[in-house]
């Protein structure tokens, strides 16, 4: 299960990562 673990961090990353993304680009916009 050691490679589930793995991509769940990997997904996690992710998510924050584009969800950081699209949060800077609203707040960019809205200036």
């Amino acid at each position: 299960m050691a490679h589930l673990s793995l991509f769940s961090d990997a997904w996690q990353a992710e998510s924050k990562r584009l969800f950081l993304a699209t949060y800077c680009q609203k707040t960019t916009s809205a200036n």
